[in-house]
């Protein structure tokens, strides 16, 4: 058996998110912990300059506004799953520069730590993308 085209499945900086799943679930994948983790079948990845970066996709990706919009273009499969792939995570807004923002990094840190984040991720993501009280509203409905 042998791999083939491996380059971003082994690039030191890494976030990977499954194809399948009843929401979009992004892990960042960083550092000499990581380093021998090839992900191959069933998901998704991206490969990033820095682990900053992949910490703060990771969360951007995690946050609820993005999930849901994630899961409104996302194919629907059985059981509830929805299938991730490329183009969907490819057609979510990132803003120019995001990846950067020191606070989106901490938050994306902390959430991977296990802390409960999630209210302050989202508010930063929602301020982020400029969204109104209907947009927010919008979002939080089920599909």
């Amino acid at each position: 058996w042998q791999l083939f085209r491996t380059g971003p499945a082994c690039s030191a900086h890494r976030v990977v998110w499954a194809d399948l799943a009843r929401r979009l679930e992004a892990v960042p994948l960083t550092g000499a912990a990581h380093r021998d983790i090839v992900p191959l079948n069933s998901c998704y990845l991206v490969a990033l300059p820095s682990a900053a970066q992949a910490v703060a996709l990771a969360g951007w990706l995690n946050s609820s506004p993005i999930r849901s919009l994630a899961r409104r273009t996302a194919d629907v499969a059985r059981g509830g799953y929805a299938r991730f792939n490329a183009a969907v995570v490819g057609g979510l807004p990132l803003p120019t520069g995001v990846l950067d923002d020191e606070v989106l990094h901490d938050l994306g840190r902390q959430s991977l730590a296990g802390r409960a984040v999630q209210e302050t991720l989202d508010e930063f993501v929602a301020q982020t993308m400029e969204l109104g009280v209907s947009d927010r509203r919008a979002l939080e409905r089920p599909d």
